[in-house]
């Protein structure tokens, strides 16, 4: 004797649908979950990145710094200093 639901017809037909359905929410969430996998590694990716320009930009911070401190050196020897601004021809 077969069991049949008044509303949706027959119960085996309907666990069959559900079945399938959850087959393919279940392949829908593997591939998203494929997806924010790359999106991390690709965020992972981004920020080593942004790391290494940011070791860079404070690089060339320090690197001006120092020009800027020789140049000023310089300028206050040529301005101040006797021999050199006879050298220099000031």
């Amino acid at each position: 004797m077969e069991r049949r639901d008044p509303a949706n017809g027959d119960i085996r037909e309907t666990i069959g649908s559900l079945k399938a359905r959850q087959d393919a929410v279940d392949a829908r969430q593997d591939a998203l979950e494929e997806r924010l996998d790359d999106m991390s590694a690709d965020l992972k990716m981004l920020v080593a990145a942004a790391n290494m320009g940011k070791g860079a930009w404070w690089l060339l911070l320090k690197i001006g710094g120092l020009v800027a401190v020789v140049w000023m050196v310089f300028t206050w020897a040529v301005e101040h200093v006797p021999v050199i601004k006879r050298l220099m021809g000031s």
